[in-house]
This record gives structure tokens, sequence and C-alpha cells, in this order.
């Protein structure tokens, strides 16, 4: 099952600040990532829904900061990146459209090293024009679409005891 809560709606739920996000993801072999970004934020429809994150940690990889070396940082960092969709071009993709070619609402750079909302491919890898798959490219890379993920969030205040990690059980 897809769900999307809607940009104003989320937008709502983080305007008083101190958020973090969790992203969890699956592969097709069953085995589980989780990336965690303090700070999270959207902005209002008039910013374009702009997002804004703070440190990362987990086990999947920073891939919204676009990964480890400086040029995919600076061609696929989403942090402070507006939304874009097929018919609102907000990236920084000169000649083209990432949200036209991946067929998806996302926020894009040029274009990304991650995309929760990308083409969903059974089994995992794939081929075509365009990366354009469920893709955390800091884990299974850009030609890998993911099964499972989930973007949840909650008060930074609101700590795990147990493990300090961030998960939930």
């Amino acid at each position: 099952d897809e769900y999307w809560l809607g940009n104003d709606k989320i937008y709502d739920l983080l305007f008083n600040g101190g958020i973090s996000l969790k992203i969890d993801l699956m592969d097709w072999q069953g085995e589980r990532r989780y990336a965690i970004y303090d700070d999270f934020q959207i902005r209002n429809e008039t910013n374009n829904y702009r997002l804004w994150f703070g440190i990362y940690s987990g086990t999947a990889g920073n891939a919204l900061s676009g990964g480890s070396s400086f040029e995919s940082q600076w061609s696929a960092s989403l942090n402070g990146m507006p939304f874009s969709a097929p018919d609102r071009d907000h990236d920084r993709f000169l000649t083209g459209n990432c949200a036209e070619e991946n067929k998806c609402g996302w926020w894009f750079n040029r274009c990304h090293a991650a995309n929760l909302n990308g083409r969903y491919y059974k089994k995992g890898t794939y081929s075509g024009p365009f990366d354009n798959g469920v893709v955390w490219s800091t884990w299974r890379g850009l030609w890998y679409s993911l099964k499972y993920t989930a973007m949840k969030i909650r008060f930074q205040s609101f700590l795990d005891g147990e493990s300090g990690n961030g998960e939930i059980n």
C-alpha cells in the first residue's frame, strides 16, 4: 500500500520544529536499514515545500545529503531543495525535469541519490533510461528499487531509553 499525507499536512505537523525523521528501508531479500535525520523541516507552499534536515545517523548511508563524495553531494543533496512535480520543475537540472523523468513528485537536485516516490520495480534491480526506482543509493545503488520504505516523524525530545538508536519496538 502507498500513502502520502500531502505536503500541506506534513508542513502543519512540522510547524513547531524539534522533529526527527526516521526512514525505514527494506530490500527484496528482507534486509532492513534505517536513516535518522534531526531537525527535519518542510516549508510551506509559498516556499515550494523546501526540505531541510540536520545531522544523519543510521545504517543506510546518508543518501538525502547525496552520498559521501563532494561531487555527489553538490549534485544530489536534497537539503534546501524545493519539492518538484512533473508540472512544477524546481530542480537544478538545467536541461531537463527530474520529476518528469522520474514520473513522480519529490525533492530533486540534479536529480537524486534518494527517491522514495520512485517507480516500484519488483525484484530490486532494474535497467532503463533513468534511475527512476525507489532509490536509496548509499545502500543499494541507483539501479536497485527497494521493496519497502516508510518515513516516520517524532519529536526529538522523545528518546528511546533502551538502545538510543531510534529503533521502535
